[in-house]
């Protein structure tokens, strides 16, 4: 379905050609360990980026890492703050953790 979303660059008239299925092939073969959601996404980024050049599944491929990419910065950056904080144990947090462990059978050795 997404090679339809290109008829404006000319698909329609090879659809049903050996030529036509291969470059399905490849885009199936490049993308297919990532979700749909994420596949369209980096399609429309990629056309909105550069509207007069037909994306190939190599510009996907690339757009999707580049999302990724910056997902992960922006979640090292809210790990790192949360981290710069020292998390403080109160007594009654131990002792509640405490019991856990014991009812669940477990005991330390000290």
């Amino acid at each position: 379905m997404l090679a339809k979303k290109f008829n404006r660059f000319g698909w329609e008239r090879d659809s049903n050609t050996p030529a036509h299925d291969r470059v399905i092939l490849d885009w199936i073969e490049a993308l297919k360990d990532y979700p749909i959601d994420k596949i369209k996404n980096a399609i429309a980024t990629t056309i909105r980026e550069d509207p007069d050049k037909m994306p190939n599944e190599g510009h996907v491929y690339q757009q999707i890492i580049k999302a990724r990419r910056q997902w992960m910065n922006q979640k090292s950056k809210t790990s790192n703050a949360m981290m710069d904080k020292p998390r403080i144990v109160t007594a009654k947090q131990k002792c509640q953790a405490n019991q856990i462990v014991k009812d669940a059978g477990f005991s330390f050795r000290r």
